[in-house]
């Protein structure tokens, strides 16, 4: 996707939640965030793509101020002190992410892919750490707990087999934790369904993948039997056919990078 289709996108999102925050000052995502913290993130984001220095600025103001309400709003969720402490570098992490798509120019897709994939692994990686860090500091915190089991997911999708594996076992134990200190919040029940199924597509046991694929399924039930409001029920289906596809994808490109050996390798035996 092209930097102008980026933007006019993140453009289309800040509207959107502009609006239901008119609406409703304290609403929340499918995913149970505030809705004020996510239009922080996203015009976080806008201060990452925009090229010019003081329209960034304005964008990173207006996300500071954002992710300070959202504190204020729930002051024990740690995953809005990190992304407040995150500004701290944010102007030096602009330039890294410019200087970054600079040296994208003149390559070709594939090299493109792989740099930007390169990129983003190190940005989950740093997320990761930081979730890490919450966790330790705050053992019994759910939220932590959640936060952590997401962003190991996250960062599984763009892992290999045998590393996405031990990133998705350390997600479910988490996860699990969370689910133990707070088993009423739906939001980590859907996150275990997800990485359940993540995981089930990993595994090379037929019997154990079906155990988990109905695990996924029976907590994905679950939180919609505990969802009674309509549209928030179509959001779920929408989000899990979104997730359907990436994980589709993830184990494709899985596949590939483990075939392609395997090919030159016969190639190499029926050759004279």
């Amino acid at each position: 996707m092209r930097q102008d289709e980026k933007k006019k996108y993140l453009k289309e999102a800040i509207e959107k939640l502009e609006r239901a925050l008119e609406l409703n000052q304290d609403s929340r995502t499918n995913e149970g965030e505030l809705a004020v913290f996510s239009l922080g993130n996203a015009l976080y984001f806008e201060f990452f793509l925009e090229k010019d220095a003081k329209k960034a600025e304005v964008s990173l103001k207006a996300a500071k101020a954002k992710f300070e309400e959202s504190m204020r709003k729930d002051p024990n969720n740690v995953s809005y002190q990190q992304m407040f402490e995150q500004l701290d570098s944010a102007h030096e992490q602009r330039k890294q992410a410019h200087e970054h798509l600079a040296r994208l120019e003149g390559k070709s897709e594939d090299e493109k892919q792989l740099e930007i994939r390169s990129m983003q692994t190190q940005m989950l990686d740093s997320v990761v750490h930081g979730n890490r860090k919450a966790v330790e500091s705050d053992p019994n915190n759910a939220v932590a707990l959640s936060e952590l089991a997401k962003s190991l997911f996250e960062l599984s999708m763009l892992q290999m087999r045998d590393e996405a594996t031990g990133s998705l076992q350390e997600a479910l134990d988490v996860c699990q934790k969370s689910i133990l200190i707070n088993s009423k919040e739906s939001a980590v029940i859907w996150v275990r369904g997800v990485l359940q199924e993540a995981y089930s597509m990993l595994t090379q046991d037929a019997t154990e993948e079906a155990r988990l694929k109905a695990k996924a399924k029976d907590d994905f039930d679950k939180v919609m039997n505990m969802e009674t409001d309509t549209a928030k029920r179509d959001a779920l289906k929408k989000e899990k056919e979104l997730l359907d596809g990436t994980m589709k994808a993830w184990m494709e490109n899985i596949n590939a990078v483990y075939v392609a050996p395997l090919n030159q390798f016969a190639r190499k035996m029926h050759s004279p």
